[in-house]
């Protein structure tokens, strides 16, 4: 499903290299903990999968395709990350309109829409604030928001950083359905982790960064 061909990043104007010969084989429907210190390069190679930021060296392919070469709308398609902070991601002024976009750019009809965000809100718990601007909801509705979005693309790979952060019993039941359904119907899954519990019970597999470079699988 997933490849990572000896990465190599380093930051435009920069002599050190943040990664270092990451070469990873992910299969379909595992869920990976990645994990490390503050700086160990975590995000950097979730933004690098995804395609945000292109490696210096190597390649990453999903699927046998280079990320590198796909435009955004391909790249869209295929995998989904999550940020640290929901509010990066939020540019509509309403809970659906948020979680429709994904169908929308992908010209889904309004009817087909319509249905698949009425029941992602549904198994969201998000119903109630459907009409609410994502930035007036609390951290954990905030973060929800994000989850859902991604959660109704069905994509063959999710990203996701820190996704457990701000989220109590209830709402972490939510998520932990939905990476369970996930995984079942196949899906990859990456999650940068801080909390062993959440580690312990979502992933098969733990990948353990320090400066850049991949020390434990």
């Amino acid at each position: 499903m997933l490849q990572l061909n000896h990465i190599h990043f380093a930051w435009p104007n920069s002599d050190t290299e943040c990664l270092q010969d990451i070469h990873l084989n992910i299969a379909k429907g595992e869920a990976i903990a990645l994990v490390g210190d503050n700086g160990a390069g975590k995000s950097t190679l979730l933004k690098l999968i995804c395609g945000l930021l292109k490696p210096t060296q190597g390649s990453i392919t999903i699927h046998d395709q280079d990320i590198a070469k796909l435009n955004a709308g391909e790249r869209a398609k295929l995998v989904g990350l999550l940020f640290q902070e929901p509010e990066r991601q939020f540019f509509h002024n309403s809970v659906k309109a948020e979680i429709a976009y994904g169908l929308k750019i992908q010209k889904y009809a309004t009817s087909e829409i319509d249905a698949k965000v009425s029941a992602i809100m549904d198994e969201f718990n998000l119903t109630h604030r459907q009409d609410d601007h994502p930035l007036d909801l609390n951290a954990a509705e905030k973060r929800m928001v994000t989850l859902a979005s991604l959660a109704i693309l069905n994509l063959p790979v999710l990203l996701l950083d820190e996704p457990s952060r701000d989220l109590d019993d209830d709402w972490l039941l939510i998520l932990e359905q939905w990476l369970k359904k996930s995984q079942i119907n196949g899906t990859t899954i990456i999650a940068i982790s801080h909390d062993p519990k959440f580690i312990k019970r979502n992933t098969q597999k733990i990948i353990h960064l320090s400066q850049g470079r991949i020390i434990t699988v």
